[in-house]
């Protein structure tokens, strides 16, 4: 059996990463990068640390953990990312798309205050 199975949209079906009987479906969505006024880069975690996000993604019945050295999670050789898991694989998808519509909603304020 293989270890994991893609779907489409990049959710896969995986063994739980905390209980290794147990199947789930998980995503990632790369944190995207951008430059603040003073000119250094940084990584979009502002929709990972409202009570909506929290709120929308508990209806969803999903985990996210945000992957970065802010979070506790060191990263050596990739990118900041959020890890998305839930038992079923629709409300994967749609905390998925819940999450990019988040990053993209804040990249244009972002943008719109530069």
């Amino acid at each position: 059996e293989s270890y994991s199975q893609v779907w489409l949209g990049g959710v896969i079906q995986m063994r739980n990463p905390l209980n290794s009987s147990e199947r789930i479906w998980a995503s990632i969505v790369t944190l995207p990068r951008f430059a603040n006024k003073e000119g250094n880069h940084k990584y979009l975690f502002q929709p990972f640390l409202s009570k909506y996000t929290e709120i929308q993604l508990h209806k969803l019945k999903c985990t996210v953990k945000v992957c970065n050295d802010n979070f506790n999670i060191k990263l050596q050789h990739c990118e900041p990312h959020v890890m998305i898991f839930g038992r079923q694989k629709n409300n994967v998808g749609k905390a998925f798309e819940f999450i990019q519509k988040a990053i993209e909603k804040c990249q244009r304020e972002m943008e719109s205050r530069n």
